[in-house]
């Protein structure tokens, strides 16, 4: 079961062009340093694998898919700009999140996530470092509604019914 793995770390997958890609790191890694945070940040670069450290900030150019999945198991929660392919993931793994998002989609995505309580907006540093704390004090709870948000999004088989909506198109 993807849920049921020990919170080790704060996982920040970053991606998109290089002004987004840093304007979000400036965010997080004064942040994670002030709050003394374990984190790890996947930097989306595929044309490198580097990896560096910053304090108890893992910074990685480029994840496999088997690593970062790994990285998302063990995460007390996930920080990411609202894409749809990460909101699904941290469904997927039950996972709180902060959402600090950077396109108007990703917006849509963080409030719906937000509206839920599995997820908390954030548009700044104190933003994110407020939310940071929140989720740290409240865990049981945003878990928990994390939780609930997995077990009814199970019921539907996504797949399933993509491949059902092609067939029907096709007759």
């Amino acid at each position: 079961n993807p849920t049921e793995t020990s919170a080790k770390h704060v996982f920040a997958p970053i991606s998109g062009p290089f002004g987004t890609r840093s304007k979000l790191l400036q965010m997080l890694i004064p942040t994670f340093k002030e709050l003394g945070v374990k984190s790890v940040i996947s930097l989306g670069v595929p044309s490198e694998r580097k990896t560096g450290k910053i304090g108890n900030c893992e910074l990685h150019t480029w994840l496999s898919e088997h690593e970062r999945k790994e990285y998302l198991r063990h995460a007390s929660m996930v920080i990411f700009s609202g894409g749809h392919v990460t909101c699904f993931e941290t469904v997927k793994y039950a996972k709180p999140s902060i959402i600090i998002p950077t396109q108007p989609e990703q917006m849509a995505n963080a409030v719906k996530l937000q509206d839920m309580n599995c997820s908390i907006v954030a548009k700044n540093k104190a933003e994110l470092k407020f939310a940071v704390c929140k989720i740290e004090k409240n865990a049981e709870a945003f878990k928990s509604n994390a939780e609930k948000l997995n077990r009814v999004s199970n019921k539907f088989d996504g797949l399933k019914h993509a491949v059902e909506i092609i067939e029907n198109i096709k007759n």
